[in-house]
């Protein structure tokens, strides 16, 4: 029986062999191609990795790069409302220094005006006394409105 087995066996074999020989060879190409796909696949996957990535990095750089142009639109857009508060404050301070000007020469004429006053009416003292006196009362804050009939018959060694 052994002899009819090892007969069996080898057409059981050859059979086999027979008709799935070019099953087998397409199976192995098909599993070779898989390899090769899967590889393939793999690399790919890697490469999409690796633009998601840097796409990922260059959106970051593009947020930092807005956050600092809206940093530095903010410092510029600061100095520029400083050095317009530093010009309405420059063109102030000339209208103020105009107005001083302006009212320094009104002083001075009224003052010229009074001292005239003055030695018209013959009081005994001069223009230099005047002055000193004004300048006294200037300098002391005091604002007034010079009016010759105040002093009228009033003794100025008593003002000093």
């Amino acid at each position: 029986m052994t002899a009819v087995e090892g007969i069996w066996d080898e057409v059981c074999r050859l059979y086999a062999v027979v008709p799935w020989a070019p099953y087998d060879q397409r199976i192995q190409a098909l599993e070779s191609d898989m390899c090769s796909l899967t590889s393939e696949a793999d690399e790919f996957d890697s490469r999409a990795n690796e633009v998601h990535k840097r796409q990922k990095t260059r959106t970051s750089k593009m947020a930092t790069e807005r956050d600092r142009i809206a940093r530095l639109q903010c410092k510029l857009d600061e100095a520029r409302s400083s050095l317009d508060q530093q010009a309405k404050e420059a063109v102030d301070a000339s209208e103020e220094e105009v107005s001083f000007a302006g009212e320094g020469s009104k002083l001075r004429q009224s003052i010229s005006s009074k001292a005239k006053e003055v030695e018209r009416f013959g009081f005994g003292f001069g223009l230099a006394f005047l002055c000193g006196f004004l300048a006294k009362m200037w300098n002391s804050g005091f604002a007034f409105e010079f009016d010759l009939a105040h002093f009228d018959g009033a003794e100025f060694s008593e003002l000093d």
